[in-house]
């Protein structure tokens, strides 16, 4: 609870690393491995070119949240209590990933206090610059807002540990696309932001795939 009506949700994933393409072995190869296994297994289990010894298994966490829609020091407070709440679980992570309508366009405190916390924003990675905007999508409904023009509300963020990389493979906006048949029918009244995240071991070329959607 962040306090001001607003929170912030997170869940751990346990992802396993799999094994890069040049360690994929023959049929002959994986009998010969079994074979090692069976007469010793002590021996096989502490080769390293074995394929256990390939695999990883790895934690990132992905947190979701809403931040105050009125004032950018309540944002800044809100955030500053997500950073805090985030930085123990930076010693048995791989990664972390924040994401949600922060309300804050870009070049707000939100966004150094993230920088400074090791966090990037993926859609910026991947195409060097944020969506131009998110807010509002287009929408016609009661109790809109309308005082304000458009900007980018939405965001991915990510950290990573220094043993590992989370490179971004896709960035888009999506939901930004109105009902055929009614062109002021959007799924919310934000864009979206959907990336595709990579958790790659550095200390060898170890991969796994991580899909992450944001959406309102």
């Amino acid at each position: 609870v962040l306090g001001d009506f607003r929170a912030a949700q997170r869940v751990c994933f346990q992802l396993q690393l799999h094994s890069p393409v040049s360690a994929i072995r023959s049929p002959q190869q994986q009998q010969q491995q079994q074979r090692d296994l069976d007469l010793n297994p002590a021996a096989a289990r502490s080769n390293p070119n074995s394929s256990s010894s390939r695999n990883e298994s790895v934690y990132v966490w992905l947190v979701n949240t809403h931040l105050d829609h009125s004032h950018h020091d309540v944002r800044s407070r809100q955030m500053a209590a997500i950073l805090t709440w985030m930085e123990p679980q930076k010693d048995n992570s791989a990664g972390i990933v924040i994401t949600g309508d922060l309300n804050a366009p870009p070049g707000e405190d939100v966004h150094q206090m993230l920088s400074q916390k090791g966090y990037f924003s993926a859609h910026k990675m991947a195409h060097g610059t944020e969506p131009s905007y998110t807010w509002p999508s287009g929408i016609k409904a009661p109790l809109m807002d309308a005082d304000e023009p458009p900007y980018c509300a939405d965001y991915i963020y990510a950290w990573h540990d220094p043993k590992h990389d989370l490179q971004v493979t896709a960035a888009e906006l999506c939901g930004n696309k109105p009902m055929p048949s009614d062109k002021t029918l959007y799924p919310s009244d934000h864009f979206g932001i959907k990336v595709r995240l990579k958790v790659v071991a550095r200390s060898s070329s170890s991969s796994t795939a991580l899909q992450g959607n944001r959406r309102h």
